[in-house]
This record gives structure tokens, sequence and C-alpha cells, in this order.
């Protein structure tokens, strides 16, 4: 039975497994880092190889090539740029339109403060 359905059958209901490892982020007093790949020796060897070809084996390229928001893909295409590196990840919008303004903005104020007169 469901929580609600043990509750109204006035059955005690005890929470069986507890999430402690998951936390809700306050967007204005806590960062959190959304995407990262780490660049190991071993994981860029033959890069341009990996990275070049049908994405159809998938986390071989440890590059990130984001699709364009205008991609569709099509029947018996493949997601790869005009240039033959092979799509891999998405843009998150609100990083793209919302946070990296902000730090670029604060990058380009930081240069201003640290630039001698």
């Amino acid at each position: 039975m469901t929580e609600k359905e043990t509750k109204s059958a006035s059955e005690n209901w005890m929470h069986r497994y507890v999430e402690r490892h998951t936390h809700e982020f306050d967007e204005e007093k806590e960062a959190t880092m959304l995407h990262t790949k780490t660049k190991v020796a071993h994981n860029m060897l033959w890069w341009r190889k990996r990275c070049n070809q049908s994405t159809l084996i998938e986390g071989h390229c440890h590059i990130g090539f984001p699709f364009p928001k205008e991609f569709v893909k099509k029947a018996g295409s493949k997601p790869v740029r005009e240039d033959g590196w092979a799509y891999n990840c998405f843009i998150n919008e609100k990083i793209e339109n919302h946070w990296w303004p902000k730090l670029v903005e604060a990058k380009r104020s930081r240069k201003e403060i640290a630039a001698p007169p």
C-alpha cells in the first residue's frame, strides 16, 4: 500500500529509505557545478579520432560538442557537425542565458580592479 492508503487505513507508516545524499541548492547562496569532464591523459588519447566519428558508441569522446538548438534528427542521419565532430551533449539554457553572462561580467570587473592604473 502507498503511504496515503496506509494512513487512511489507520495504520502506522514508516519511511524505510531516506535520501540523505540529496540536497536542494539555494541558487543565491550556494553553488553547484552542473557539467564537468575530467581531463585525464588516458581519456584524451586519440580524442580526434574518437570525437570525429559516429556517436553510436557512447562515452568514447571526452570533449563536449553541444547539439545546436535547431538540431532535428532526421531518419538515417548521424548527429555530426559539418566539420565532422560528433555532437555529444546539450547546452543548459539557464546557464547559457543567465549564469554565463554574470560570470563574464564578474571576470571583466575583476580584471578592471586588478589592472594597474
